[in-house]
């Protein structure tokens, strides 16, 4: 349809269906990425019980897919896969952060927790699966505001630790 919201709910729709199918809860790299767009979506809809109960599952997938270890030790990944795990997992880290912060609500994982170092600072275009190049001199990565947000928000996990008073 040509309202954008109508178009929305029928893709909820459809997501709702997809994860009927057989291995639907696979922990892969899509798993993660369309549960944790369909509790951004909810989230942003209203529909605050069941967007949480996604990105609780966005969360626990993401685990179980290894997204929040680091990888550089093992050749397992190309270049691009392991910036796209990473970036992946920064999304729902981040949105874990911003649900506690706004909605009172527990974060669910915890830096500590977890080993994946920062994505690149580094376009797209300069990854291949042969490697990460370098960000050309004088051109700023279009990355740079992801990465200052993300840094941003493991700060905020420390403000969001610290006990609370008794009273």
């Amino acid at each position: 349809p040509s309202d954008g919201f109508s178009a929305g709910v029928q893709w909820f729709e459809l997501f709702a269906k997809l994860r009927t199918l057989p291995n639907a809860d696979r922990p892969t790299l899509y798993t993660v990425q369309s549960v944790f767009v369909a509790a951004v979506y909810a989230i942003g809809l209203g529909k605050l019980s069941r967007g949480f109960a996604l990105m609780a599952e966005a969360v626990t997938v993401s685990v179980d897919a290894g997204l929040h270890r680091s990888a550089d030790a093992y050749d397992c990944f190309d270049p691009i896969e392991e910036e796209v795990r990473k970036r992946t997992f920064w999304c729902v880290y981040m949105w874990d952060k911003q649900s506690a912060a706004v909605f009172g609500r527990p974060a669910m994982i915890r830096r500590r927790d977890c080993d994946v170092g920062e994505p690149a600072l580094v376009d797209d275009e300069y990854i291949t699966n042969d490697g990460v190049g370098p960000q050309p001199p004088g051109i700023e990565s279009r990355l740079g505001a992801f990465v200052a947000t993300m840094r941003l928000f493991v700060i905020l996990e420390s403000v969001l630790d610290c006990p609370l008073p008794r009273g």
